[in-house]
């Protein structure tokens, strides 16, 4: 237990160095300011990915990032609504977003409620997509609930459970951009996402299978929480949409200025190629 809690301690004071040495926004604060500039209105979760992964601020920084813009560069949330950024000067003196300015945000805020309103959906999509990647690659997947240990009355989903050449596998597929997944040993108030992929891991884990997560964003501090468990993960950089939501992808590249989108029909190349790789990357890491 000691060199468990070890481990974790570790890994939170390297996340939070990094996060240290990435946060300095003397270059970020003059990008951001022409972001607004640009685009009158943005999303907050999109200024905060977007910061992350062009302007390399740490994802839990971000959240001070923007306290420290609505403090000393004169960003305010749009009124009456939490999730949309604008600047002062293109809010009136009665408080209101100014008329000229009122259709933009209309439209940004319209593709966000789709897209938002999409992401079940879109979840769905993506397990699909994976388990025929997987199918492809040979392991004979299949979508199951497995007791978390064996004569648990509690049980797991695990959204990918195959078996190639003695590597069995299951995997937890997550194809949403609102988290960048962390260990979740450092994780304080963690949303329930992270209990959902501490259970498959610890379920995995129980039953000798490879534990393992594919997702848009993983931060480096999740190599922590793989190695307790033997797991493995795949950072995609990329939330997977269908061709019947095509329109709407188009949109939020566009419109929102998010480009981490794609519609596909299959699984993107580096993924399959990541999927090839899985034994020799297991046996390499773990040497078993």
């Amino acid at each position: 237990m000691k060199s468990e809690q070890k481990n974790i301690d570790e890994c939170a004071i390297s996340a939070k160095v990094s996060i240290k040495k990435k946060s300095k926004w003397s270059n970020p604060l003059s990008t951001i300011d022409r972001w607004i500039a640009e685009e009158i209105i943005t999303c907050k979760t999109v200024l905060r990915l977007r910061s992350y992964l062009r302007l390399h601020v740490g994802w839990f920084s971000t959240s001070a990032l923007w306290n420290y813009l609505a403090r000393n560069r004169g960003f305010c949330l749009v009124p009456g609504n939490s999730q949309w950024i604008t600047h002062e000067d293109y809010v009136g003196s009665d408080g209101k977003l100014l008329d000229e300015y009122q259709e933009v945000f209309d439209q940004k805020k319209q593709i966000h409620d789709a897209w938002v309103n999409a992401s079940i959906d879109l979840g769905f999509y993506a397990e699909r997509i994976y388990l025929e990647a997987f199918n492809k690659a040979g392991y004979s997947p299949k979508k199951v609930e497995l007791p978390i240990s064996p004569g648990s009355e509690e049980k797991v989903e695990i959204d990918v459970l195959g078996a190639k050449d003695n590597c069995q596998i299951g995997v937890q597929v997550k194809n949403v951009i609102s988290e960048v997944f962390h260990n979740p040993g450092m994780v304080r108030s963690a949303p329930a996402i992270y209990q959902e992929i501490t259970q498959q891991f610890e379920c995995c884990s129980n039953y000798g299978i490879i534990p393992i997560l594919i997702a848009p964003f993983i931060n480096g501090s999740f190599y922590c929480f793989t190695k307790k468990y033997n797991g493995l993960h795949c950072q995609t950089y990329l939330q997977l949409f269908d061709p019947g939501h095509e329109s709407l992808c188009n949109a939020i590249k566009k419109t929102l200025k998010f480009g981490n989108v794609r519609t596909v029909t299959e699984a993107p190349d580096n993924v399959v190629d990541w999927i090839s790789r899985i034994p020799k990357m297991w046996h390499n890491k773990y040497g078993k």
